[in-house]
């Protein structure tokens, strides 16, 4: 054997040692798309068959055996590649391609597969090269899927936060109802203490009808209970979020002639009539005790700003559909100052005391809306005679009739 040959065979040696201890998988195709060469690399992939047993097999029928039958990833094989192919002709170098293949155990691999034109003695060849990124991909899924979870964990908080400042608002709103809901009836409440102390000190004076006395000292008492009563209902309003006052079947007749006779008693130096017109003798909503401060309010109102000698207040009950929900319809109709368009919106926001004459009536108002507001009830102002707003006024509430 010649130096020459000697020296070949030496060189050839070096480079199947280099090609066979490549890290990279590396085969060599013909144009036609037959495998010619490929190094032992590949045998990590393979598991059940050797590298030398893809030599002369097409690509294309090669790279199948490393998938799945029915495998949706590699129905369309043959097209991808047939497209690569051209770029690869028109470019003569084609950038990596990631895909999934299982090998002859079952084992799931993840590939990198890179192309480019190489010349083998006077042929060109195309030469691939293919790199185990399982690890990688099984790290960058891990991470892809912690991110998710941590989408997921943010989200929840977020709602969870969301659902915790609505809470608070709601908590916040209601203790500010509770402030002034305390302020507003407690004056009224001391106020007809007041009147039937003052009252009694004049009747005690001229020694009159005891049973007159006796009868200011029970509205007296019964103040006093209705100020504990208040002061109950202002706790339950004013807990923290967690609770909330439960709606009940509450009859409405109980609780507004219990009001008009409050109203009665608060005036008793005026005329007030009333009017009550109810197509039911009994009526349930859902509601619950602070039902009585909406219609006290409503009668008040209508009781104070009337310049009449004779206050006249109609009161109506019907039966309302919207929506396919069942409502009860209260009409208050009086015959006091009125309240013109631009503030019948306005009457029921919050220390609403802008017109002159009318100063404090929107405070107990805008308490009335934010009750009906728990019963998920509604409640606006009409004029009593269309377009005369100066002729009075017509309350109107809706509540969710109980079943």
């Amino acid at each position: 054997m010649t130096s020459l040959n000697v020296k070949l065979e030496e060189s050839e040696k070096k480079y199947r040692d280099l090609f066979n201890n490549n890290p990279y998988a590396i085969w060599l195709v013909d144009l036609r798309g037959k495998i010619i060469d490929c190094n032992e690399t590949m045998d990590r992939f393979m598991s059940v068959f050797k590298h030398t047993d893809l030599i002369g097999k097409s690509f294309g029928n090669v790279l199948k055996m490393f998938s799945r039958k029915g495998d949706p990833r590699f129905d369309n094989l043959e097209h991808v590649f047939k497209e690569r192919f051209k770029i690869l002709l028109k470019n003569g170098h084609l950038e990596p391609i990631e895909f999934e293949i299982f090998r002859g155990d079952g084992r799931k691999y993840w590939i990198t597969l890179e192309s480019s034109f190489v010349t083998s003695g006077k042929e060109q060849v195309i030469q691939l090269f293919i790199k185990d990124i399982t690890e990688r991909k099984m790290a960058e899924i891990e991470l892809n899927d912690l991110r998710k979870d941590l989408e997921t964990r943010v989200k929840e908080r977020t709602i969870k936060l969301e659902n915790s400042e609505r809470r608070y608002r709601k908590t916040y709103n209601r203790a500010e109802s509770c402030k002034g809901l305390f302020t507003h009836d407690i004056s009224n409440i001391f106020q007809t203490i007041g009147n039937s102390i003052e009252l009694n000190q004049i009747l005690l004076e001229e020694d009159s009808d005891k049973n007159e006395i006796i009868k200011n000292y029970e509205i007296i008492n019964k103040q006093i209970k209705r100020g504990k009563d208040l002061i109950n209902n202002i706790r339950k309003l004013s807990e923290i979020e967690e609770y909330e006052i439960p709606l009940i079947s509450t009859e409405i007749l109980e609780k507004l002639n219990s009001a008009i006779q409050f109203v009665r008693v608060s005036f008793q130096e005026r005329e007030v009539n009333f009017n009550l017109k109810s197509y039911r003798d009994a009526i349930y909503v859902k509601a619950n005790e602070l039902l009585l401060d909406v219609f006290e309010n409503i009668l008040i109102n209508a009781a104070r700003y009337n310049k009449n000698d004779c206050v006249e207040i109609e009161i109506k009950i019907s039966k309302m559909l919207e929506n396919d929900n069942a409502y009860v319809k209260l009409e208050f109709k009086d015959n006091g100052i009125g309240i013109n368009d631009t503030r019948k919106n306005l009457i029921f926001k919050k220390n609403n005391n802008n017109n002159t004459g009318s100063k404090g009536m929107g405070l107990g108002l805008s308490l009335v809306a934010k009750i009906l507001d728990l019963y998920e009830g509604k409640i606006w102002i009409e004029d009593r005679i269309r377009g005369e707003y100066t002729q009075g006024s017509n309350f109107i509430l809706l509540i969710p009739e109980a079943e």
